[in-house]
């Protein structure tokens, strides 16, 4: 059996990761002092930023691959806390890169469609980056970094997610729904566009990427959808009240970050290649059930 070694693996994505696995991979997952990881991977305690660290784990574990979901993900606080953000969003992530090129190690870098400006949807692979926050920035030179690095790494920009939340992250849609179920009032953007994915499908397709793949890939979902529109298939699925829910444009609430208009991603490098997201509606009667 193959060794995976898994960054972020107690966070929303990385738990995905870990759960679709299923026995596939022995997975080795990093995670902070106080984080969690699922039951069939194997915790393992490292300072990303630590060059010595990271690199005394990889000779350690000597792992096949490398799934690099670590990162300081929240657009708002990359604003406000750059620096820090800058240590894990691309020095750490270059610090991977080069250590798995001299190791021999294959690289799957987990990236984001907010490296686009959102004025051009949809965007291809090929789409010149043109970020508008901080966070965008990061992975813009992240994305770089890597490719300059590690000739075979495979940078994977990623939607939207929602899903299975992790004991210690949750994403947009648990919000939604907590506040459905309370019967309170919720506003979500009407104006702002993504092509959501589950996580758990995000997270094959970052295993597909370990296939031999490399350059750029996009994972996002099938459909054009804004946070509002989201809300309200939430509110079918679940059968709570949509009147509850208020659309707001992005002019009515003041953010650290800028926030891009339409980050829609063209996936279909992904879609031939056995990438395979079910539809929203499709996603969350899953959820629903579990």
């Amino acid at each position: 059996m193959k060794t995976l070694l898994l960054t972020g693996a107690g966070g929303f994505l990385g738990w995905n990761v870990c759960l679709a696995v299923n026995g596939r991979w022995r997975v080795y997952g990093t995670l902070h002092e106080n984080g969690v990881v699922p039951e069939k991977c194997t915790p393992v305690r490292v300072d990303l930023t630590n060059f010595r660290d990271v690199t005394r784990i990889l000779k350690e574990i000597r792992p096949y691959g490398v799934i690099h979901c670590a990162a300081i993900s929240k657009p708002d606080s990359c604003e406000t806390n750059p620096n820090d953000a800058y240590k894990i969003n691309v020095g750490a992530t270059s610090v991977l890169a080069s250590l798995c090129e001299e190791l021999g190690v294959r690289f799957v870098f987990a990236s984001s469609d907010n490296v686009f400006d959102g004025t051009s949807p949809p965007y291809s692979e090929s789409a010149s980056v043109c970020p508008i926050n901080k966070y965008g920035e990061q992975k813009v030179k992240a994305e770089k970094e890597v490719l300059r690095r590690h000739l075979g790494a495979l940078v994977c920009r990623l939607p939207l997610m929602f899903g299975v939340p992790s004991p210690v992250s949750q994403c947009f849609m648990q919000t939604i729904i907590a506040s459905l179920k309370k019967s309170k009032n919720i506003s979500l953007y009407a104006d702002e566009f993504r092509t959501p994915a589950s996580a758990r499908r995000v997270a094959e397709g970052l295993l597909l990427g370990l296939e031999g793949y490399s350059g750029i890939m996009h994972l996002g979902g099938h459909e054009r959808i804004s946070r509002y529109e989201f809300g309200v298939k939430c509110a079918h699925v679940w059968g709570y009240d949509t009147s509850l829910i208020r659309a707001i444009a992005q002019r009515d609430i003041i953010t650290s970050a800028p926030r891009p208009k339409d980050l829609s991603l063209d996936s279909s490098l992904a879609f031939s290649r056995g990438y395979a997201p079910l539809t929203i509606l499709e996603e969350l009667r899953l959820m629903k059930k579990q």
